[in-house]
């Protein structure tokens, strides 16, 4: 393997170092920033270091720090690159998470993130630090839950999921009309991955940690093992129900 590029601090490809990923702040529906102290890219065969990364990418355009081909897709996610062609680091951003269309000359790339706009084209605020990404909102997943047992439900709207990329994710959420309980499993209710106590009309109270037997500020992570729906379950549903929510999630770069 050929390594080309200055001297940096990544070391071999899949490295990169001080990753930030975030809209920007002045166009924030449509814009991301990307910056790097360094990234690791490759053409397959060779790895180039690129270094000082800073980069703005525009989902209304086409192209070089833009989309990688078509029009724009409401309610989509889409996979964030670093390219780059022997002269210029560029980003990108395609709806392919493994093989995105590629600018002409562009042959070296590197997957760095995933955003979702929402059903006006705009992106989900979010702040992504190295392969840790966090909403500054609480994005709801669904309302109106009310289960017993252990029931499916799809979060992929919230975490990208069919990418194969999410390593794990932290999901909260409020109760209606009073406190209870919430457990969720990532393996259809085989087992608990994390219980919380869900507040009341709109307060995430927490977590509990069962083998602290103690209150943390937010709900456990929990492992992403295959499709697009955690298993959910209430310890009681009288009268009341739970809005699950996404909070963070942690990406495999």
């Amino acid at each position: 393997m050929t390594i080309i590029g200055g001297v940096g601090v990544s070391i071999g490809f899949g490295a990169y170092s001080n990753l930030t990923v975030k809209p920007n702040i002045i166009n924030s529906a449509y814009q991301l920033d990307i910056d790097a102290d360094s990234i690791t890219l490759s053409d397959g065969l060779s790895i180039y270091d690129a270094l000082s990364v800073n980069l703005t990418t525009d989902i209304t355009v086409t192209g070089a720090n833009g989309r990688d081909a078509g029009s724009e897709a409401n309610s989509i996610w889409y996979g964030v690159y670093v390219i780059y062609n022997g002269i210029t680091v560029a980003s990108l951003l395609s709806t392919s998470f493994t093989a995105p269309t590629m600018p002409s000359g562009y042959t070296y790339k590197r997957f760095v993130g995933a955003v979702r706009n929402d059903g006006s084209g705009n992106f989900l605020d979010f702040i992504q630090r190295g392969n840790y990404v966090y909403y500054i909102s609480a994005v709801d997943i669904a309302s109106g839950l009310a289960q017993l047992t252990y029931t499916a439900q799809d979060v992929s709207a919230v975490f990208p999921t069919a990418s194969g990329r999410v390593a794990s994710m932290q999901i909260g959420g409020y109760a209606v009309t009073t406190w209870m309980d919430v457990f969720l499993s990532a393996n259809g209710g085989v087992n608990t991955h994390s219980k919380f106590g869900a507040g009341i009309n709109g307060n995430i109270q927490g977590s509990w940690v069962e083998r602290y037997v103690n209150w943390n500020s937010s709900s456990d992570f929990m492992p992403w093992i295959s499709g697009n729906n955690i298993h959910f379950e209430m310890d009681n549903i009288t009268a009341r129900t739970y809005t699950m929510q996404g909070l963070a999630y942690y990406l495999n770069l």
